[in-house]
């Protein structure tokens, strides 16, 4: 059995929860985590962190930041973090037409504007996936 933690600048979202499977969005790809997990320290990147336990699933938006496993326990520092009856939809509606808007005219914005944007685009579409529940489980 594995523990997980949450973290973000506003405190703990999820603290000591047992679980049997992770699925963490790196910004390597989606990665899986099992009981017996080798040491890891790896970069979050936006998306849906979904943990399986003995109380069935629970689905967790997660944007930049880090994650630690340590034996059986892992940790997971974000940015910002929310649960599924956290997301605000038409906030995140807003924000991915707001950041589609500004992509149109790509040729016209700075390599961080880019970056900046991007990520606004990729934040908003990870939380309105998850608040529909259209997130792949474990």
């Amino acid at each position: 059995m594995l523990t997980f933690d949450l973290f973000t600048p506003n405190g703990a979202l999820a603290k000591k929860i047992s679980c049997t499977e992770l699925s963490i969005p790196t910004v390597m790809g989606q990665i899986g985590i099992f009981t017996g997990h080798e040491h890891l320290l790896s970069q979050l990147d936006s998306g849906v962190l979904v943990c399986k336990g003995e109380y069935g699933i629970q689905r967790f938006f997660v944007s930049h930041g880090i994650c630690k496993v340590v034996k059986d326990h892992v940790t997971v520092l974000a940015t910002t973090a929310e649960t599924e009856s956290q997301v605000n939809m038409e906030r995140a509606q807003k924000a991915l037409k707001n950041a589609d808007q500004k992509l149109v005219k790509i040729d016209q914005l700075s390599q961080d504007d880019l970056t900046k944007q991007t990520r606004k685009q990729a934040r908003a579409r990870g939380r309105i996936l998850l608040a529909h529940g259209k997130t792949k489980d474990l």
